[in-house]
């Protein structure tokens, strides 16, 4: 992608981050760290991800959502959810990245899957 470029993209479908425990879609859960039950504001341990529901300004991502970033760093990673449209910005560009954010480092038990639309468009 490169400045000005415009994208859509569009998701559905299931996943579980922790061992087929609890199911989600993308726009994931929030979850509370001390009695591991859905609440409202996003785990402290999750990655940061901006443009996200903040109900108490916290500015880590949702566990379990689906986030993106554009280039090589993640600073500038962004909620997804089941819809996101943007314009690259100026002075961005690179690839489109896509994830299902989750606790750092603790992976091995995710399963499922999500259906992803992506679309594209290049002002000239």
């Amino acid at each position: 992608l490169i400045p000005g470029d415009e994208i859509a993209i569009t998701a559905t479908g299931t996943i579980s981050i922790d061992s087929n425990q609890t199911h989600m879609g993308p726009t994931g859960v929030y979850r509370d760290p001390r009695t591991n039950s859905d609440i409202s504001y996003p785990t402290e341990d999750a990655y940061p991800n901006h443009n996200l529901p903040k109900p108490r300004g916290a500015e880590v991502g949702i566990v379990g959502s689906l986030m993106g970033w554009v280039g090589e760093s993640m600073d500038n990673a962004f909620f997804i959810g089941d819809r996101h449209e943007s314009a690259i910005a100026r002075g961005g560009g690179g690839f489109l990245h896509l994830a299902v954010n989750d606790t750092r480092g603790a992976y091995e038990d995710n399963s499922g899957e999500f259906i992803i639309d992506i679309e594209w468009h290049h002002p000239e």
